[in-house]
């Protein structure tokens, strides 16, 4: 299955599952005699020569040793073809050094591009090179690009097929036919890293669109039914940290390298492909990087995806719909709308209505219920949860009415145990100002008042977004604390609204169960419709990787 994307240094990188070796004696231990490699087919010319070389192996007995003659004469090893299927991307490596430095060498396989020329040094050092194989049996010459009068030594070759699934990240959709795909990148010469735009499929991928760099080339691929056709090849030098682009309209597609266009449009015009929504980040190589948000969206109006850090259990910004979550409380499909002309980030937030008589279970109401990671398992907070912050951004419209009840009108609530038949253990309340209130403590005797968090910013900000980050260390032992910062639509930094320490942040009886959490609006029993935005729900254990995961 696809990857999650990880950071490293505010950058993101994908790591392909590698499948089993291909190649027979990578070693270069198995000789016919002492010129030929039992196992291996060469290609020289002039006097250049292949030879068993024994003092200077990278490990085992042997190496390979191509001695070029003086005027550069071909010098090259083959490992006998293997057998990955055709169109797999495949990885190829090997140790490789020279007796005089500044001599080049290069992986040239047979129907497909060819590695840049690699500088050598006279130190052992790995290379690699990653390419997807035309057909069954693809011969993968190694050997002298620009070199002579002098030694290369060859070691510990290896093959190994990539799971194409696993070089795929950071899955979006985009809610239009048109779009642009951008990101900053940098690419290790000889891999290849870009996007996967148009999937069928994200488990099971046969019709997509491929646009990528290598290093050398810019390249557009269409898959149709698992076959590959290139439709673009241009070639393009690349310096760490360029914009890549890719734009689609209507059946056009382009690629653009810091906004200026390479090579030409291209029509692709598959139905299989063209009105797929599902798009991907793409990378062959660990150490590819992508070094700025994954940008998506209509041409001319991106919009930015963050990248996890490895800190952040969940997010939703409802680009994937409900998936999120485990069940929606509502009592009619258009109580909670999915829309993408109104959001935070991302492409789509959640409108949520409440009207008089919505009452579901002691309240009126229309709710996400319960948070699901990305594993498919239910999120639920207990002691062991430690210290999580939680996202939310909130928008009120400017007609906004508050519920008579201004201690209900709940936008986020961490839900008890159902059998403690309890208020929320904490709620961020949206009614006729902004605070939070918590129910925690023991619930088995005369169960401890309501603790109220007034906010030094309490207003409501109507028409605009407003963004929270709730801290929230869970305890029963009179250690926990619960701490709220806001930012308003179009201030850089947060600022700390209130924080309540030394308190239990759970409910418990003996032991605390099971808490969960739930979104949208939930009031008593009111006259009036409550009509609202809301979007940027996360879940993560740092501050910094909270805000990174819901607002970049």
């Amino acid at each position: 299955m696809a990857n999650a994307a990880s950071l490293s240094a505010n950058a993101a990188f994908i790591t392909p599952t590698l499948e089993s070796e291909l190649i027979t004696d990578g070693g270069c231990e198995i000789w016919t005699d002492a010129y030929n490699l039992t196992n291996w087919s060469k290609n020289l010319a002039g006097s250049s020569t292949l030879n068993q070389d024994s003092l200077n192996r990278h490990s085992g007995a042997y190496c390979a040793r191509l001695d070029i003659d003086s005027s550069g004469s071909m010098a090259q090893i083959a490992p006998h073809p293997d057998t990955a299927p055709a169109y797999t991307w495949c990885r190829y490596s090997i140790y490789a050094k020279t007796s005089l430095a500044g001599q080049r060498f290069q992986f040239v396989p047979a129907n497909a591009i060819a590695s840049p020329a690699i500088p050598l040094t006279t130190d052992y050092l790995k290379y690699t090179y990653i390419c997807r194989k035309p057909t069954v049996g693809m011969k993968m010459n190694i050997g002298r690009k620009s070199a002579k009068n002098c030694s290369i030594y060859l070691d510990d070759a290896s093959i190994r097929a990539e799971t194409f699934t696993s070089c795929l990240a950071g899955s979006r959709t985009t809610v239009t036919r048109d779009f642009t795909i951008s990101q900053n990148m940098i690419v290790t010469p000889g891999t290849q890293i870009g996007f996967c735009a148009n999937l069928d499929s994200q488990s099971r991928p046969a019709n997509y669109v491929l646009a990528y760099i290598n290093g050398s080339y810019a390249l557009i691929d269409k898959v149709v039914a698992g076959l590959p056709t290139n439709l673009l090849t241009v070639q393009q030098t690349w310096i760490d940290n360029d914009e890549f682009r890719l734009v689609k309209s209507g059946t056009s597609y382009s690629i653009y390298h810091n906004g200026t266009q390479m090579g030409t449009t291209v029509t692709i015009s598959d139905a299989g492909i063209i009105n797929n929504s599902l798009h991907m980040q793409f990378s062959t190589y660990e150490l590819n990087q992508f070094t700025s948000p994954f940008a998506v969206g209509l041409s001319g109006n991106e919009v930015t995806f963050p990248q996890n850090d490895g800190n952040s259990s969940f997010y939703c910004s409802w680009d994937n719909a409900f998936r999120d979550w485990s069940s929606l409380d509502i009592v009619n499909s258009d109580r909670f709308v999915l829309v993408n002309d109104h959001h935070r980030s991302g492409l789509r937030s959640a409108h949520v209505t409440v009207n008089p008589g919505d009452v579901i279970t002691g309240g009126e109401r229309a709710e996400a219920d319960t948070m699901i990671d990305a594993n498919g398992n239910k999120i639920y907070e207990t002691i062991a949860s430690g210290t999580q912050y939680l996202t939310i951004s909130v928008f009120l419209p400017t007609g906004w009415t508050p519920p008579a009840d201004t201690n209900r009108g709940i936008v986020l609530q961490l839900h008890s145990p159902n059998t403690y038949n309890s208020s929320p253990a904490f709620a961020l309340v949206a009614s006729d100002r902004y605070f939070c209130r918590m129910k925690v403590g023991d619930m088995s005797g005369v169960q401890t008042p309501t603790i109220y968090g007034n906010f030094t910013n309490s207003s409501l900000a109507l028409g605009n977004w407003v963004d929270f980050v709730v801290m929230i260390r869970f305890a029963i032992d009179g250690t926990g604390e619960v701490a709220v910062w806001r930012r308003d639509a179009g201030q850089a930094a947060f600022s700390q609204m209130m924080d309540v320490n030394n308190i239990d942040t759970l409910q418990y009886q003996g032991t605390a169960g099971n808490h969960y959490w739930k979104c949208g609006y939930y009031r008593g029993y009111e006259r009036v419709i409550n009509s609202l935005y809301i979007d940027c729900i996360g879940r993560a254990s740092t501050f910094n990787s909270a805000v990174k995961r819901a607002w970049y």
